[in-house]
């Protein structure tokens, strides 16, 4: 297991450089996390029409959504359109039907899918339309694609798991659009004339097919695994400031070979390594330079520090999040966290990133005098943003967030060390080594 590996090293250096583990006598904190999903053998989907049964294949077929309940389910089929209502919008997909114990059948998107912005987009997802079905009665919902917009190439959904509860006792399935186009047909009617005589007349239509049962069963497995974040600590000489921390971190996982269970931005057929040089290898080589620098200085250290590589994070800030919530020291001993995430790719314009820079008083005038290295400096106030500085925000914890943007290798195989600016990444680090020395003071 290569985050295994990479761990361990971690925990070499931080040893080597002296740093003492930050969890007791161990340098690593242990978490619980739900690695993927797989679909068990109970997963069926089975069209009788007018006695006829017709078997579905998992897979090529129809898909169980990722959040599905386990459950079993024989019904008849009713069409809800797209399967959305909006009162508001005087849309209402299931005014005057009675669902209860029916399997619905509900289109992707909305009536507008064309408009780049629809008041629509609201109500539109997977999981709002599943859950108005559940509320109205339904005994499950299938999801298909509809002959528009025209580019759809009736894709089935990934079976990855997004960080959220199952829908307990509750079918969610993705069907192919070949399969619901025959029903149609079957019943003297057009699939994609349905389709666009709800666009148009921005008008709901319920169909009920009356000779169809769908027989239904889902089952979705949860594999579990154990991850680790890496830290250690350097401790304070100042009998008064010692018990404040500074935290310095980064994330270390990045998404693996198997780009279909993670967000990765490669459309290939076949699993490719995604190396991960900026997002976060940047970071992470960030923390162990900042670590045995301030080792090299711990006899001038006043307050403490602690050094950590979260794991996880591609998956939801998994670590950052378990570290704030079993913190080793009490979390308001932490007076500011210091976050890297890809820093290694700093451009002509030297421009840097920096999110949190409302979140002390003091930030940006120290950002300002430490910026003794020609940076372009985009400071944004808030300390929200999609990387591990946002847990310690959450707690009122001030934070800094260094960046130096997006680019074409984000979250692809090429994403490769022949890329980083190592000069550039050389000023970031010590620019984030002075700002961290001033809190230190």
């Amino acid at each position: 297991d290569e985050e295994r590996l990479a761990g361990d090293y971690l925990k070499e250096r931080f040893q080597t450089y002296g740093l003492k583990p930050a969890f007791g006598s161990s340098y690593f904190q242990e978490f619980p996390f739900i690695e993927k999903l797989e679909l068990t053998k109970n997963n069926s989907l089975t069209l009788i029409n007018s006695g006829n049964e017709i078997f579905l294949k998992p897979g090529d077929d129809f898909i169980t959504a990722p959040f599905s309940g386990n459950s079993r389910v024989v019904g008849n089929a009713v069409f809800v359109g797209y399967g959305v209502s909006a009162p508001r919008l005087n849309y209402d997909d299931y005014e005057g039907i009675d669902v209860k114990g029916k399997v619905v059948i509900a289109m992707r998107y909305h009536p507008e899918h064309d408009s780049s912005k629809s008041s629509f987009d609201m109500y539109s997802t997977y999981r709002q339309k599943a859950a108005l079905a559940r509320d109205k009665g339904a005994a499950a919902i299938i999801f298909v694609n509809g002959f528009l917009p025209k580019n759809d190439e009736d894709l089935l959904m990934n079976l990855r798991y997004d960080g959220a509860p199952a829908m307990q006792n509750f079918s969610v399935l993705q069907i192919k659009r070949s399969s619901v186009d025959q029903i149609f047909k079957d019943a003297k009617l057009d699939f994609a004339d349905y389709q666009k005589r709800i666009d148009q007349s921005k008008q709901p239509m319920v169909i009920e097919i009356e000779n169809l049962l769908i027989d239904i069963e889902t089952e979705i497995q949860a594999v579990e695994k154990t991850a680790r974040n890496v830290a250690g600590i350097l401790e304070g000489n100042d009998e008064q400031f010692k018990n404040e921390y500074i935290v310095i971190g980064a994330h270390y996982d990045h998404l693996g070979i198997d780009q279909l269970l993670t967000s990765s931005m490669y459309k290939g057929n076949e699993k490719v390594i995604h190396f991960g040089a900026d997002d976060n290898a940047s970071g992470t080589a960030g923390v162990m330079e900042l670590a045995e620098k301030f080792a090299s200085m711990k006899d001038q250290l006043k307050r403490s520090f602690i050094f950590i590589a979260f794991s996880g994070e591609e998956l939801g800030l998994l670590g950052s999040s378990y570290f704030v919530n079993n913190p080793p020291i009490p979390l308001e001993n932490i007076i500011t966290m210091l976050n890297m995430d890809m820093v290694g790719r700093l451009n002509s314009e030297s421009n840097l990133t920096v999110i949190g820079a409302g979140t002390s008083s003091t930030w940006k005038n120290l950002l300002e005098e430490k910026n003794n290295y020609e940076l372009k400096l985009s400071l944004s106030e808030s300390g929200s943003g999609g990387s591990d500085h946002q847990v310690f925000y959450n707690k009122n914890i001030p934070v800094l967030f260094f960046f130096t943007g997006t680019h074409e290798d984000y979250h692809r195989p090429t994403d490769v060390a022949e890329q980083i600016n190592y000069e550039g990444q050389e000023k970031v680090l010590n620019y984030v080594f002075e700002i961290a020395d001033a809190v230190n003071q």
